[in-house]
């Protein structure tokens, strides 16, 4: 709907300085996954970038620790990142 995009719209233009993109060619050769772009920063259940690390712990195969510095490198927000740190380690617990 056009109330949806134009929501998603403002979500990005308003967060887009919490999130930093990084190039760097070890991640190239893994084709990554789209980053995600929608990010609410309030610590959902459901987080997006929970989603992402998933993903992203599937193509390296180790345990998780790329997808947690690659995703911890990329969230400048501190309460953010504070969340993911402790949701990442649970996921590598769960593991």
């Amino acid at each position: 709907s056009t109330v949806f995009r134009k929501l998603l719209m403002m979500l990005r233009t308003h967060f887009k300085h919490y999130i930093v993109k990084t190039d760097n060619n070890e991640n190239d050769k893994h084709s990554l996954p789209e980053e995600p772009t929608t990010c609410c920063m309030s610590g959902c259940a459901n987080c997006v970038w929970i989603e992402y690390a998933e993903q992203v712990t599937k193509l390296f195969e180790d345990g998780g620790e790329k997808a947690k510095e690659l995703i911890l490198e990329k969230v400048k927000d501190p309460n953010t990142r504070a969340f993911l740190m402790m949701e990442l380690k649970n996921l590598a617990n769960k593991s």
